[in-house]
């Protein structure tokens, strides 16, 4: 079965869509005539093997024989939902339904309209239509322009920035542990670097010696965590909810976002700059000349040093104890949300959608 929805002329227009083969939407499209087709990138691949010459084929959808006449970009989706085809919404000059529910209305807005001056002018056009119609409030009670980003993951925004913001805590956890732990290992590589500086070489060569070795690092780091992360998405994808926005553009199959992959590079390199920076400033700080002394008589810290390692492992506790807290919070809401009484017996009950044919 295919899957896709009734569209105008101007919703290319309005979604900035282009075509991959054939042409666009016309006015025209809109009216009684030649009953026509767009098929989705992914279906002309998969029924059609990519054959360029697919345009002019006909399909019988439902019954009514139209036209191929252009090919939509990959990975086009409309509003959440799986498109496979699209087809012109056929427009009746002077029919009237008021009770015509069974549109998504998607526009553009003028170039310095606000989202709240476009609601309260499609208010008051309701309004006016109420009149005209004569309904009653009830009818209008829904009427309200929502941001297109808002419709697609509204919904799941307060969950992803609460998920965003553990992954946050965690990194901060890891590049405080990794820190002291790059810390204790240049204390023990003192004497090598003190005789790297006796030798000639610079404070700032050591310290940038030091930071690229962090950078690897956390470069090694992240590319195996965006392997496991990816294998971890494909394993997730059949246990995640269908409602989940933009579903099928995740996973393995999907490929990696330009946006996320960029995100990805700059938060490593980041990353190893902030792991490096510590030892790299305690060398800055450093007398190398008592510390090869020092070292040669059995010197094995430094009170500076070890404050600041006293104040990463502080912070790393200050971290995890905010982060278990939140996830305590987090499940303590979930149960009680599981608790509360729907008003009805939901046991044995299912809910499912019908679309008469």
């Amino acid at each position: 079965m295919l899957e896709g929805p009734q569209v105008s002329a101007g919703y290319f227009e309005v979604l900035d869509l282009d075509t991959h083969l054939g042409r666009k939407m016309e006015p025209a499209d809109e009216r009684r005539g030649e009953p026509v087709v767009w098929l989705s990138y992914e279906l002309w691949q998969e029924r059609f093997g990519g054959d360029p010459e697919v345009l002019g084929e006909v399909l019988d959808l439902e019954g009514v024989p139209r036209t191929v006449v252009g090919v939509l970009e990959p990975g086009f989706e409309h509003l959440q939902s799986h498109v496979d085809v699209l087809v012109p919404h056929l427009v009746e000059a002077d029919t009237f339904d008021y009770d015509a529910n069974y549109m998504d209305i998607i526009g553009r807005l003028a170039s310095g309209t606000t989202v709240e001056q476009a609601d309260a002018e499609l208010l008051s056009l309701a309004r006016r239509w109420m009149q005209e119609s004569g309904r009653t409030e009830e009818w209008i009670r829904g009427v309200s322009v929502i941001p297109l980003h808002e419709f697609v993951v509204g919904e799941v925004r307060p969950t992803l920035l609460l998920l965003f913001g553990a992954v946050g805590f965690m990194l901060l956890i890891v590049v405080a542990n990794v820190a002291n732990l790059l810390l204790a290992r240049t204390l023990s590589r003192e004497r090598e670097l003190s005789l790297r500086f006796a030798l000639g070489a610079s404070r700032g060569r050591i310290g940038r010696q030091l930071v690229s070795e962090a950078t690897l690092l956390a470069a090694g780091g992240g590319l195996l965590g965006a392997v496991l992360g990816l294998l971890a998405l494909e394993g997730l994808r059949p246990i995640l909810p269908a409602e989940m926005p933009r579903l099928d553009s995740i996973g393995l199959a999907a490929g990696v976002a330009p946006q996320v992959l960029l995100f990805a590079v700059a938060l490593t390199l980041l990353t190893g700059l902030l792991v490096g920076l510590l030892p790299a400033l305690s060398v800055a700080r450093r007398d190398m000349r008592g510390a090869l002394s020092a070292s040669g008589k059995g010197a094995v810290g430094h009170r500076p040093r070890r404050r600041l390692r006293s104040a990463l492992v502080v912070a790393e506790v200050a971290l995890a104890v905010v982060l278990l807290a939140g996830a305590g919070l987090l499940m303590r809401s979930f149960w009680r949300t599981l608790q509360v009484a729907p008003g009805f017996e939901a046991a044995g009950r299912i809910y499912f959608t019908i679309h008469p044919g």
